[in-house]
């Protein structure tokens, strides 16, 4: 009977994803945060890994998605994709000397397939404006669920097995909470941008007002420091990046709003919260030690890739020589990562694609200040550029380079929307050019009229 009923939801979500590709998404973003959960309280997913179910589901979606809009080369065809998969070839091609070919063998793996399907599918999904934004909201409407889920969590029995208890270290339905709190901190970014921009209505901009703390408060509960700082240091970032779009009237009231928010937190919720929030602002020590491990891993790190300079020791060679081990490990920062792995090879690839996406944003915006797009436009290329900011970030001080699939997806996000606008200023290139045309045209007919009548 549970069979059928998973069938029938599985035939039912395919549906609408061939209505709204953009759908198949949530599913894929959220699939190391429902996973666990799901492999202990269905059968199914004992069997049929969701993580892959979800790729597939993205994968059907992209495919239709190509079928009924056609294929979109100049889109997707782009030098960012090109940088990635020849930084895929080279995982592959250092996997077959390291002394660690188990997990080597499973960061190359899923890096070209996972990642690449984080990379490419905004890409793929968003060839128009009104793609962006509903992605945009999706991510945003994401990032509420995981936040509201690791709220609750601590006192619900069946999430709480996956909390760790009322007094663990809880998030929505995983053990490992640093990427749920970089979820909920990538979604409660677009709020904030929302919250202060003047395109932003009314209404919509109380919303954002009131999701952005929300999501802090779901970070906070995490005890993700890294995540919590990185997000305020973007919030203001975003300040500064969107000040021209940014709601003059309503900026002190909106940061006061988030400020005496996170205050009332602190002072009303139980001591379960209260107690996190005071674990980051005041475990001065426990942060100073944090540091001082991280800067050994780089030093160490750093020491040992003259070792082998040019192709590095091979994918997933850090975690053995580290740890002694072929286990899952990194030094927590995707460049140093990557340049003791693939050497000066990987280094200067990975530092490429990275510049690439900021100059991609960069040159999105001076096309909507150039050609004088609309404030929604400008509002949309900055939160795609700010997602990847923030997500860049959390990849110089966590995770290995397939578990930032977020910063890719990120990055894929700049990249669509500087298709989009790049298309956007061509239709007003071409719109002008014909407007100049017939003027000049309408000039010229006049005066070679008078001239004969004369």
């Amino acid at each position: 009977m549970f069979a059928v009923f998973v069938i029938a939801v599985l035939i039912i979500l395919l549906i609408v994803i061939l209505k709204y590709p953009a759908i198949s998404l949530p599913f894929f973003l959220m699939a190391g945060v429902v996973k666990g959960m799901l492999m202990l309280r269905v059968g199914f997913f004992r069997v049929v890994d969701f993580t892959v179910l979800a790729a597939v589901l993205v994968l059907v979606a992209m495919a239709y998605n190509f079928a009924r809009r056609g294929f979109p080369w100049r889109h997707i065809l782009n030098i960012p994709l090109g940088i990635y998969l020849l930084l895929a070839g080279l995982l592959f091609l250092c996997w077959t000397y390291t002394t660690a070919p188990h997990y080597g063998f499973q960061k190359w793996s899923r890096f070209a397939t996972l990642g690449f399907i984080s990379f490419l599918a905004p890409i793929v999904f968003c060839q128009r404006l009104k793609d962006m934004k509903l992605i945009l909201w999706i991510v945003l409407v994401v990032g509420v669920i995981i936040s509201i889920g690791t709220i609750v969590a601590p006192h619900i029995g069946v999430l709480k097995e996956h909390a760790g208890g009322i007094y663990a270290r809880g998030t929505f339905l995983e053990a490992n909470p640093l990427p749920v709190a970089v979820l909920i901190g990538t979604a409660s970014i677009i709020a904030f941008c929302l919250a202060i921009m003047a395109h932003t209505s009314k209404s919509l901009r109380i919303v954002s007002l009131i999701l952005a703390p929300l999501m802090a408060l779901g970070i906070i509960i995490a005890k993700s420091r890294g995540p919590f700082f990185g997000l305020l240091f973007t919030w203001l970032v975003a300040v500064f990046i969107c000040r021209k779009g940014v709601s003059k009237g309503w900026l002190p009231f909106i940061v006061g709003a988030i400020v005496i928010s996170i205050m009332i937190m602190f002072m009303t919720m139980p001591e379960m919260v209260t107690g996190r929030i005071a674990k980051i602002w005041r475990s001065g020590y426990e942060a100073q030690e944090t540091g001082r491990s991280r800067i050994a891993l780089f030093i160490w790190t750093i020491e040992r890739v003259p070792e082998r300079p040019f192709l590095g020791h091979g994918t997933g060679a850090w975690a053995l020589d580290w740890s002694g081990q072929d286990i899952r490990a990194a030094p927590h920062n995707i460049v140093l990562e990557v340049l003791y792995e693939q050497g000066l090879v990987g280094a200067a690839l990975i530092s490429l694609f990275l510049l690439v996406i900021f100059m991609r944003w960069r040159r999105a915006a001076r096309l909507v200040h150039t050609y004088g797009l609309d404030i929604g436009v400008f509002q949309i290329v900055h939160i795609a550029g700010l997602l990847f900011f923030y997500t860049f970030l959390q990849a110089m001080a966590a995770f290995d380079i397939n578990e930032n699939r977020l910063m890719f997806f990120c990055a894929g996000l700049v990249v669509a929307t500087f298709n989009c606008v790049r298309h956007a200023t061509e239709e007003v290139y071409v719109e002008d050019e014909l407007i100049t045309s017939d003027w000049q045209q309408s000039e010229g007919g006049g005066f070679q009229d008078a001239e004969v009548s004369y």
